[in-house]
């Protein structure tokens, strides 16, 4: 979308302005709650990396891990959590794809890492 040039203004005074485009509200306000969910989505990732998850599976708690460092903003950290738990991983440890789907939109960096490693963990094709 274009806006053309910014037309001229005057504040009181005698002080000329420039006027921005407008953005749309919806659009400010989806900017705003993508970013207010990120940052939740991080704090939480946080919090959840200082629980021990006692009552899961090692690998599935490495995967959760992983999840967690990708939300907490570790691509790094969070292939090394899940490519260093794949000894660990047992028949009932399941790729769940929901789960790797929430992390689409928005795409969260170190994403595709992370699948590619499950691919690798589980042969898939």
């Amino acid at each position: 979308m274009s806006y053309g040039p910014l037309p001229s203004c005057w504040r009181p005074g005698g002080e000329k302005c420039s006027v921005r485009p407008q953005i749309p509200a919806a659009r400010r306000a989806s900017w705003s709650a993508s970013r207010t969910a990120t940052a939740q989505a991080a704090r939480l990732a946080g919090t959840a990396l200082k629980q021990p998850g006692t009552f899961l599976a090692a690998f599935q708690r490495a995967e959760l891990r992983a999840v967690a460092r990708l939300l907490a903003g570790d691509p790094a950290g969070a292939s090394a959590e899940l490519d260093s738990a794949a000894a660990t991983r047992l028949a009932g440890d399941l790729f769940r794809q929901p789960l790797y789907d929430l992390l689409h939109d928005p795409p969260v960096p170190g994403l595709a890492r992370l699948l590619t490693i499950w691919k690798q963990i589980t042969h898939m094709p």
